[in-house]
């Protein structure tokens, strides 16, 4: 078989790849051995345009937002599923700091836009310090997006159901061959495990463990996400996902008894009426010291790129990366440094 690019893994970033590839019609194949281990399965799914304590605008939100919010259900309505929800997100403030960085947000033009207006939520929800809308936020249900896309090119025969291997791959500079597939063009997709490659390692990558909870309360499924210094998102019938762990254990993939504890209480503390854990998944993704995706050409020989590190906001980065890549490759556009693979290359 032959193909113009040749990816390797079916998390986020590679269905993503996927689909953009479909788009411009340019023909590639996928090597997935079994997609369910991946990070992006297990990840919150969250698009929102304020981030951390201080509540500064996502990265390139700018660039970003309309991408995302095009791709998505336009993704969606091809395949005939459901899994992109514009729901709001109310944050729930935790300190006094918080309070006081949202007033000047509220008062900042760059912000208003962003921001709805203090309210009260049910009395079994703890709001000492009061909570406040955050717009223009969505939620990707990460699971759903892979597997009905995996689904989806299974079906056109685009996926091989084998692991890749670089060690066994015959790389030269206008090809590589693997197990009877030749492609012009690899983009590896696998995340942390790209670390552990020939080709890959030169990347620094650092693993980092993220752990979630479904839990079952006993009260209606809410209309909103919920943001206290972790986050609750509604999945209906009783069901919310609560998380995330990351850098919390990095040593064994496994479970960790800190973190179902650690979340446990974190809910505790926000929520007044029952609740049972119903589920506990675990996930390793790259970490890098920007936060920022890596995307390019990983070896000065051979047409190996990547798409990697896409981190807690991958759901929002994926599609801009995706498209920025696929630029870079067919149409020779340049790639923002801040961006560039070259930027962690060590060798």
């Amino acid at each position: 078989m032959n193909v113009d690019v040749l990816i390797i893994g079916f998390g986020l970033a590679g269905a993503t790849i996927a689909h953009t590839l479909e788009e411009k019609g340019i023909s590639f194949c996928c090597f997935e051995k079994g997609f369910e281990g991946s990070a992006s399965c297990i990840a919150a799914g969250l698009v929102t345009p304020l981030t951390g304590k201080r509540f500064v605008k996502t990265w390139r939100f700018d660039n970003i937002s309309p991408i995302v919010n095009d791709f998505y259900p336009t993704i969606e309505k091809k395949l005939s599923t459901h899994f992109w929800n514009k729901i709001p997100q109310i944050k729930v403030c935790t300190n006094e700091f918080e309070v006081q960085q949202l007033e000047k947000r509220l008062i900042d033009s760059e912000y208003t836009q962003f921001l709805g207006e203090w309210l009260v939520l049910p009395d079994y929800i703890h709001q000492p310090y009061g909570a406040i809308t955050i717009e223009q936020t969505s939620f990707l249900n990460s699971y759903q997006y892979i597997q009905k896309s995996y689904q989806y090119f299974d079906t056109l025969g685009s996926i091989v159901n084998e692991s890749f291997s670089f060690e066994n791959a015959n790389c030269t500079a206008n090809s590589i061959t693997f197990k009877g597939v030749t492609a012009k063009f690899v983009i590896d997709c696998t995340g942390y495990a790209f670390s552990k490659s020939i080709y890959g390692n030169s990347l620094g990558l650092e693993p980092s463990k993220g752990e979630i909870l479904t839990i079952r309360t006993d009260v209606e499924t809410l209309e909103y996400i919920i943001n206290a210094g972790l986050y609750v998102i509604p999945l209906g019938n009783f069901l919310y996902r609560i998380g995330a762990t990351y850098g919390l254990l990095h040593d064994t993939t496994e479970p960790s008894e800190e973190a179902r504890l650690l979340l446990s209480a974190k809910f505790s503390k926000l929520w007044s009426g029952n609740f049972e854990i119903v589920d506990h998944k675990v996930g390793i993704r790259p970490k890098v010291p920007d936060k920022h995706p890596i995307i390019g050409k990983i070896h000065p020989e051979f047409p190996i790129y990547t798409l990697n590190s896409l981190g807690a906001k991958g759901v929002s980065y994926a599609p801009w990366a995706a498209k920025l890549l696929i630029e870079h490759i067919f149409e020779q556009q340049p790639i923002d440094k801040e961006l560039n693979a070259t930027r962690y290359q060590s060798v």
